[in-house]
């Protein structure tokens, strides 16, 4: 069998420069979280200070909570390459295999496998695998993307050792900690190193590392017969991300749109090679507040990219999961978790959080019988806070 390649189309023509958001573009190459600020020169110093700066402004309130970083240590090959080795999970893997693998989502509270279209109901077109370190140590997918496994253990440790870790000591600078202050809650140093685990391991190897994951994703082309989420014809419904950093791989096909200050839905313009980042709830509330989660939603292609499949790369920074999510790391304008502490809400911690959510996304709110306000009243709130006239129907 030939080896994999996905090919892109072209980009629209049917979008004006109007129609999209104004990123930043944050260059991590001039950033080395080795070296200290006593160690650089002048202008190395001030061209770090001023991308810090100009990353913060994005992310704080008022800012549009997505950047664009370049500079990152992947070239154009390596990932095109991704999207080749990606395509294999859709292209070459049976739906009774696919069935094989499936995600327990709202049963564990893990996307770790296959989730498959209409999942949560018929607007739902897209299907994606998901992979966190452990289930790449088994591995535990199907035998002919099994073939690339080390490449998705390779991809995955640039992003954690490399992307993820400057954006982390980036924005631990500019929220005035020490530069390693928030990538200490997101990875353990002593732990294994997944790209050194042995190709065909059957048996669970305990992880300690980090919980990170990261996701294939496609997106397929529907008919307009009214299966639309909404009259906007959404392919995925506003949310904000439930994790702390997400890293989507920019590709040409226009569907993802950010939601601006103003209320307003802009299109996220494609950049080569370049990484669209933004923050999730996590991040939010660790903060108080001083960092915003994005908003953010999946569209309709414009018709001249309609019939396309559009395949998508995600990587989702999370952190470790006995780092208590309910009590922030620094003052902010909101302590998320305040009422739920006192209503009595016991100490959370992020791994049983990431679960609760995960268990309830694209869900309905559940019912609780007890008339009086409750902590879990509150954690609920919080789950299902959602941009105004969103709606969503449960699955069935």
């Amino acid at each position: 069998m030939p080896e994999p390649q996905w090919v892109f189309p072209l980009e629209t023509a049917l979008l004006s420069d109007a129609d999209y958001a104004e990123l930043e573009t944050i260059d991590l190459s001039v950033f080395n979280v080795d070296t200290d600020s006593a160690g650089l020169e002048r202008s190395q110093l001030r061209a770090r200070d001023e991308m810090v700066a100009r990353a913060l402004k994005a992310f704080s309130a008022g800012g549009l909570g997505m950047v664009y970083v370049v500079g990152h240590g992947l070239d154009a090959e390596d990932i095109q390459r991704q999207f080749d080795v990606g395509s294999t999970f859709f292209d070459r893997v049976t739906e009774q295999d696919k069935a094989k693998y499936a995600a327990k989502i709202s049963e564990e509270g893990s996307w770790a496998g296959y989730k498959p279209k209409g999942y949560y109901g018929p607007w739902d077109c897209d299907e994606n695998w998901s992979f966190y370190p452990e289930t790449l140590l088994r591995p535990d997918m199907p035998p002919y993307p099994r073939f690339y496994l080390h490449e998705y253990r390779e991809f995955m440790e640039h992003n954690h050792y490399v992307v993820a870790k400057k954006m982390l000591h980036v924005l631990s600078l500019g929220l005035g900690l020490p530069g390693d202050a928030l990538w200490r809650l997101h990875h353990r140093p002593e732990s294994n190193i997944v790209s050194q685990a042995p190709y065909d391991h059957e048996k669970p190897v305990e992880w300690k590392h980090s919980q990170d994951h990261f996701r294939f994703q496609m997106y397929n082309p529907r008919p307009d017969d009214g299966s639309f989420l909404t009259q906007e014809k959404l392919h995925l419904r506003s949310h904000r991300d439930i994790g702390t950093i997400t890293l989507n791989y920019s590709q040409p096909i226009a569907a993802l749109q950010i939601l601006k200050p103003n209320g307003t839905w802009a299109w996220v313009r494609h950049k080569p090679g370049a990484i669209l980042v933004n923050l999730g709830h996590a991040m939010e509330a660790l903060t108080a507040s001083r960092l915003k989660a994005a908003f953010h939603r999946v569209v309709e292609p414009p018709e001249d990219q309609r019939e396309f499949q559009r395949l998508a790369i995600h990587y989702f920074v999370k952190l470790l999961p006995d780092v208590r999510i309910d009590i922030p790391l620094i003052q902010g304008p909101d302590d998320q978790f305040t009422e739920y502490r006192e209503l009595g809400g016991r100490p959370i911690f992020y791994g049983e959080w990431e679960r609760f959510r995960t268990k309830l996304a694209f869900q309905q709110r559940p019912v609780r019988p007890s008339p009086q306000r409750t902590a879990e009243h509150a954690l609920l709130d919080m789950h299902y806070r959602l941009t105004p006239g969103t709606k969503v129907e449960a699955r069935l």
